[in-house]
């Protein structure tokens, strides 16, 4: 159910910034009001007609479309709208990069399969859309588009394919990258952070054509 409207069944005061969720095992994170309020954000109780099972969070969780997962927050105990920024552990010390929350996925695309004839993959960005996927066969010196296949939404992986046709038997080292609507690249070297976090570099396939 979107939790917008669990939000306007229960009401929030005017002075309400943030919405805090808390979990049964101690974790807690906020989301800002718009974030909460969008209707894609929601309160899962179901997978595939099912009930959410506990592996996944359930009774009940939090799923927050275009963001790294620590925002979905697993079995939910409490809901509580908050009139300041929440400063919990997992928001100020984990989760964090240059002292600011993660929020929205960095934009990346894979490879799936490669073969002569043929590179296939997805890519995703948790803003805006996917607007390019470009491949490189020598290791990211050199790139050309890739074609972009069906999309779910905005906040769902897009498909890409590329006809790569091998100049030659040997190894070929293929990368791909994606760039999206808000004009953000996928790096070839990935921006150090002291845990790791939002990796999105652009990794090398190696593929040998005999």
């Amino acid at each position: 159910m979107p939790l917008a409207a669990v939000l306007a069944e229960a009401g929030l005061r005017p002075e309400a910034v943030e919405v805090l969720f808390e979990a049964a095992d101690g974790y807690a994170r906020s989301l800002p009001l718009e974030t909460a309020r969008h209707p894609d954000t929601l309160l899962v109780t179901e997978m595939n007609g099912e009930p959410l099972p506990e592996l996944h969070g359930g009774p009940v969780r939090v799923l927050v479309p275009g963001w790294y997962g620590m925002a979905a927050v697993k079995w939910v105990t409490r809901i509580a709208p908050i009139a300041e920024p929440f400063r919990g552990h997992f928001q100020v010390e984990r989760y964090v990069i240059d002292g600011q929350p993660i929020r929205e996925m960095a934009v990346r695309a894979i490879i799936v399969s490669a073969r002569p004839g043929s590179v296939r993959g997805y890519a995703w960005t948790g803003r805006g859309t996917i607007e390019r996927v470009e491949l490189s066969a020598d290791g990211g010196r050199t790139f050309a588009p890739a074609r972009l296949g069906g999309s779910a939404g905005p906040r769902a992986w897009t498909e890409w394919e590329f006809d790569w046709q091998p100049e030659g038997p040997g190894a070929h080292h293929l990368l791909a990258r994606a760039i999206d609507s808000e004009g953000r690249v996928q790096p070839l070297a990935q921006s150090w952070n002291a845990l790791g976090y939002a990796n999105n570099q652009a990794r090398a396939l190696t593929v040998t054509v005999d």
